[in-house]
């Protein structure tokens, strides 16, 4: 498993493939992140990932770390730029 930034997936899987791991409704993981296992910027956020998309034997899922009030205001969160992204081959 690989976690990718946007750049780096559009530059691996190309800007069609990463904007339809975009497209797919993000939905509540139920994981809020702590600190001994995440990313420090993602720690009190809750975790937020879309379908997985499959292209190349490659899953490519898109996730989201929303703080509580971006819970409160989903329809206000910058989604495009608070994008990150998990490549796993698929075997």
């Amino acid at each position: 498993m690989k976690k990718l930034s946007k750049a780096e997936a559009i530059k691996k899987f190309g800007e069609d493939i990463v904007n339809k791991a975009m497209e797919t409704n993000a939905e509540p993981t139920s994981r809020v992140m702590y600190p001994a296992f995440e990313d420090p910027s993602h720690i009190g956020k809750a975790e937020y990932a879309g379908d997985s998309v499959k292209v190349d034997g490659w899953s490519l899922t898109a996730y989201y770390y929303l703080s509580p009030e971006d819970e409160e205001n989903t329809d206000s969160f910058d989604w495009d730029d608070n994008v990150e992204f998990e490549a796993e081959e698929i075997w």
